[in-house]
């Protein structure tokens, strides 16, 4: 997987060349990483599936897709969202996994190039 800072410039400087037809194109694109995050991403409380938001900028200076999430732990406040998304060494049941975030969106901007 490239990583979600590779992916996202690769899709930043394609929308600047083609915002007019990739802006119509990213909201249902945000919508499918955000279904497919929250189909994958692992499950204990389900605030972390609850916190995933995928939206589309539509900043000319910073056009793209914003996916945050964020979970904190009730008894100590610790934000568990980046960890969970990062060590590939926690156990996840399936269809849990890490890199919850970035599979989709690595995913959908595949299939957005091939479109264009």
């Amino acid at each position: 997987m490239k990583g979600l800072k590779i992916i996202n410039q690769e899709l930043r400087s394609l929308l600047k060349e083609k915002r007019t037809l990739l802006l119509k194109e990213l909201t249902p694109l945000a919508e499918q990483i955000e279904l497919d995050a929250k189909t994958i991403v692992p499950v204990d409380t389900g605030n972390l599936r609850d916190s995933i938001n995928v939206k589309v900028s539509r900043s000319p200076r910073y056009p793209g897709i914003i996916a945050t999430a964020s979970a904190k732990n009730v008894r100590t406040g610790y934000d568990y969202a980046k960890i969970q998304h990062e060590n590939p060494d926690y156990h996840h049941n399936t269809p849990g996994q890490y890199k919850y975030i970035e599979k989709p969106f690595d995913e959908a901007v595949e299939k957005l190039m091939e479109v264009l």
